[in-house]
């Protein structure tokens, strides 16, 4: 089961920086994460949806592996390197092919909870990540706008991040 966590900041600025802290926490496995995206309420009150473009790296290892596999069976250790290789681009392709993330629809209707000219980040994790989550924002600041978590622990999570 997956939790999203929304989270405002005053500025495209700052909610950029605290995304690119979660994608750094990502990129060096101290965080998992499904998903991320970011919406800015502009100065006019109209909202602008900013989707990343995550290549799950299980899609990707996955088919990284088997593609080494079945290269080497076929062609010994130049088709071993030629299938990853074929192997890491079906998994890209695949990976980005999948109709996961957080739904624009959902992540509009809490951003109208924003004021204008501040911008909301939103966090899709795997059950149990949440923890993880705080810790990297937690020195951010921002305000929750929103969980999937039940009411106790999206009071902790706040107080976290707040």
């Amino acid at each position: 089961m997956t939790q999203l966590v929304a989270v405002a900041y005053p500025t495209e600025a700052d909610a950029q920086q605290a995304a690119d802290t979660v994608a750094q926490a990502r990129q060096e496995q101290e965080l998992v994460i499904e998903d991320i995206a970011m919406v800015t309420r502009d100065a006019e009150g109209e909202l602008h949806v900013h989707q990343t473009r995550h290549v799950p790296g299980i899609a990707i290892g996955g088919s990284a592996a088997g593609g080494t596999l079945i290269g080497a069976l076929l062609g010994g250790p130049i088709g071993a390197a030629i299938g990853a290789a074929v192997g890491v681009t079906a998994g890209a392709i695949s990976g980005n092919l999948q109709e996961t993330g957080i739904d624009n629809d959902v992540m509009k209707d809490f951003a109208m909870e924003l004021r204008p000219g501040s911008t909301g980040l939103f966090v899709l994790l795997p059950e149990g990540a949440v923890h993880g989550l705080t810790q990297v924002l937690s020195p951010l600041g921002g305000t929750v706008l929103h969980t999937t978590l039940p009411a106790g622990e999206e009071r902790r999570v706040s107080d976290d991040i707040e």
